[in-house]
């Protein structure tokens, strides 16, 4: 299959027009169907879209090795649960946790250390109480612990849901 069959093949799979998918990607729909029939090669910024919006392997669309689509979030927090022995409750929290922007995780943090400051605050045990820095640390290797958990896992581990339920990721 040419590199152009795979677009159209993923476009399908995925169930949107040309002009659908050509929007997600930023591009036209002419410029999407010169990819589509080998006309035109997409630019490496266009790959990357294409990968990056609908969590499409890399090693797929270049050269036909691997599954199609990449493990969706879901699937990497799975396996935390699994290794870390968490509840439906914390799993929801990490899920809410790693769809976040940059911003919105600081001011999730931020929240967690002022109530653990109350808490300290409202007559504690010294020994249960966190200095400040404490606790930015902790939630600071939390974060950086599930990013990686995250990262590492979706690179390595392949689909185990069908092709719409991986298309319900958010887009990166």
């Amino acid at each position: 299959m040419t590199l152009g069959e795979r677009i159209r093949k993923v476009r399908k799979d995925l169930g949107l027009t040309q002009q659908e998918f050509a929007g997600r990607i930023g591009t036209t729909a002419n410029v999407l169907t010169n990819y589509e029939t080998g006309r035109r090669n997409p630019s490496a910024s266009a790959f990357n879209n294409i990968c990056k919006t609908f969590n499409i392997s890399e090693e797929w669309l270049r050269i036909e090795d691997g599954e199609v689509f990449l493990p969706t979030p879901e699937t990497s927090i799975d396996q935390l649960v699994k290794e870390f022995h968490l509840g439906d409750m914390e799993k929801q929290i990490i899920l809410e946790f790693v769809q976040l922007d940059d911003k919105d995780r600081k001011g999730v943090i931020e929240y967690i250390r002022r109530l653990a400051q109350n808490r300290a605050f409202q007559g504690k045990k010294k020994s249960t109480q966190l200095s400040e820095n404490a606790i930015e640390q902790e939630a600071d290797k939390f974060a950086a612990m599930a990013r990686a958990q995250f990262l590492a896992e979706k690179i390595q581990e392949s689909p185990t849901s069908s092709v719409k339920e991986s298309v319900g990721a958010k887009p990166a």
